[in-house]
């Protein structure tokens, strides 16, 4: 017996040895191949579900059902902002959140003024950018109270998150603070490179990074894209400028969220080429990645903010 197990010992030993030799040798290689095989798809509709099934039972247990009008500017509307602002409806109703349209100058004069009665009828408030006129959307966004702004759009709402103080978090950062937490995607020390600085993506995704303690890189779409692209472990997109980034300009493994919806041909598209998925260790796709998960995320805020 005594031998049986010298003999067991030696050839773990031995193969200690080997895999350490070969780990020195070739661990390059290795990590390499590791890193290709590794390709994680997001299912932004699964993870959007849970999200929202988790809202429902919430306010399940509210005195009083949640209610959120969206402002809607139709003289600044877009097909794909219409077909958004449909998916927000629409996921309300599955989360037990009364959600209601206000129609700009259909049904009011000015945003503005369409937000001055939405405030008075009790309720959170959602302004869906953009707005036509920038003066509109300066005086509307003004206007919005912390507690009643679940986008985290309003002027007071972007201090208090910039002071690290918010309420919420703005739809689109909780969907990736959701994706990072799903698929366990480190964040402090990481290099994050994000191409585009709007307001709704860009601007509130390079505040929170940073405040998680990552390197934050934000760029134009009309900057000099390679270099950094390529030094990105994370990069988030969200330009707004269709299948702007192909493979060749992002590493193996990189994480690659794509935040950014253009309509092509009637088709949603990014800013990515699907081919960076067969390069990508983490990969959210468009449609079905992140844009649910933000709707989902923004039922969250309402939720959040009705039981303050």
């Amino acid at each position: 017996m005594r031998s049986g197990l010298c003999s067991r010992a030696a050839r773990r030993r031995r193969r200690s040895v080997l895999s350490g030799v070969f780990g020195a040798l070739f661990g390059m290689e290795m990590d390499e191949q590791s890193s290709r095989t590794k390709h994680i798809i997001v299912d932004g509709n699964a993870l959007a579900r849970e999200i929202v099934t988790s809202v429902r039972h919430a306010v399940a247990g509210f005195t009083q059902q949640p209610r959120v009008v969206i402002v809607q500017d139709t003289r600044a509307e877009s097909s794909v902002g219409a077909r958004y602002v449909r998916k927000k409806l629409a996921a309300a109703r599955e989360a037990g959140i009364e959600a209601v349209t206000v129609h700009v100058p259909q049904e009011a004069p000015s945003v503005p003024e369409a937000v001055r009665r939405a405030l008075q009828t009790g309720g959170q408030v959602v302004v869906q950018l953009p707005v036509a006129d920038p003066r509109e959307r300066e005086e509307a966004l003004a206007l919005l109270p912390p507690e009643r702004d679940p986008d985290v759009i309003g002027t007071r709402a972007r201090e208090l998150f910039a002071q690290g103080k918010a309420l919420a978090l703005p739809p689109v950062v909780s969907a990736i603070g959701h994706i990072a937490r799903r698929y366990d995607i480190p964040l402090f020390g990481a290099r994050v490179v994000i191409v585009g600085k709007g307001y709704l993506v860009g601007a509130p995704a390079a505040l929170w990074f940073a405040q998680q303690g990552a390197q934050v890189t934000v760029l134009s779409k009309d900057d000099a894209l390679i270099p950094t692209l390529r030094e990105g472990d994370i990069v988030l997109a969200g330009a707004g400028s269709p299948r702007l980034i192909s493979a060749d300009m992002v590493k193996e493994g990189v994480v690659f969220l794509d935040a950014a919806t253009s309509e092509i041909g009637g088709a949603l598209v990014g800013d990515a080429h699907e081919e960076i998925s067969k390069k990508a260790s983490v990969w959210t796709p468009v449609p079905g990645g992140i844009g649910p998960v933000a709707v989902a995320g923004l039922l969250e805020n309402v939720a959040r903010l009705t039981r303050m």
